[in-house]
């Protein structure tokens, strides 16, 4: 009995002594094979990555684009309307090569978060907006971007939305934002805010704020200038009112920490050569 004992526990310790080094062997293969993904440029770059998400940034080099109508033109349309309606196709085409070209859609609202290092900016970065609310960008625009997976900022001036068959209706608003998109305010009525008196003023930005918060159960923090134009004295209200961005038009896609309510925005066209100047890319 007492060597059936013995041997019992000369097993029990040899099978011990397999299991701690096999432990220790595997052990040995988990710190190898964490060295080796440490030195491979791919992993060190993503750790490097979220590192870097702590970092502020100071400026963010991404142009901003606009867009107002999607669609084919109409008999109806005049020539003056041309510069701001992109044909369907000429509009796929252009999300096809921000595709192809590595660039990262992003919305407005993030802009924030990227100077801060609370998100990390991917390299190429580039902003869809689309302005003034209107139906062609649901009913044409919307679907382009579902397949390409691109989230874009919708700036609605809120008078005609359930009320006009050439905009939106708040349902519609409300599919955009439950597929990922965001909506900003475009005004109420889509005055010039630098022309305006000031006691007009808070309707159109305070105003269609509050409307489009009610309606559509969001807290609004961007905002577009109709028309481009402001001045001091309105982007000291925009900042008043609660916004965090606020995006105008012009030429540049350097964009300044402290410059979030006067960012610059290109007018998209037709034009594929002009869109490829815009964005750049190979």
């Amino acid at each position: 009995m007492g060597r059936i004992k013995t041997v019992a526990t000369l097993f029990f310790a040899a099978g011990l002594t397999i299991v701690l080094v096999a432990l220790m062997v595997a052990a040995d293969t988990i710190a190898q094979q964490a060295i080796e993904a440490l030195t491979n440029p791919t992993v060190l770059g993503k750790v490097l990555s979220a590192t870097a998400a702590f970092e502020p940034i100071e400026t963010i080099q991404a142009p901003i684009l606009i867009y107002h109508h999607i669609k084919d033109f109409e008999g109806s349309d005049a020539q003056a309307d041309a510069l701001y309606i992109v044909r369907p196709q000429n509009f796929e085409q252009q999300l096809t090569y921000l595709q192809d070209n590595g660039f990262t859609p992003l919305l407005l609202r993030d802009l924030p978060d990227y100077f801060s290092g609370k998100k990390v900016l991917p390299e190429k970065p580039v902003f869809l907006t689309f302005d003034d609310g209107l139906r062609s960008q649901f009913e044409v625009a919307a679907p382009i971007l579902e397949r390409f997976d691109f989230p874009a900022t919708f700036f609605v001036f809120t008078n005609p939305i359930d009320r006009s068959d050439n905009y939106m209706t708040w349902d519609q608003l409300k599919t955009l934002v439950a597929a990922g998109h965001d909506v900003g305010s475009h005004g109420h009525y889509h005055l010039f805010w630098d022309r305006i008196s000031a006691a007009e003023l808070p309707a159109e930005i305070i105003g269609s704020k509050n409307i489009l918060e009610d309606q559509l159960g969001i807290t609004v923090v961007t905002t577009a200038y109709p028309f481009g134009e402001y001045t001091p004295a309105v982007t000291t209200a925009v900042g008043a009112a609660g916004y965090q961005v606020a995006r105008g038009i012009g030429h540049g896609k350097n964009h300044r920490s402290d410059q979030l309510f006067t960012l610059d925005g290109y007018f998209v066209t037709n034009s594929f050569s002009y869109f490829k100047n815009i964005v750049g890319g190979r």
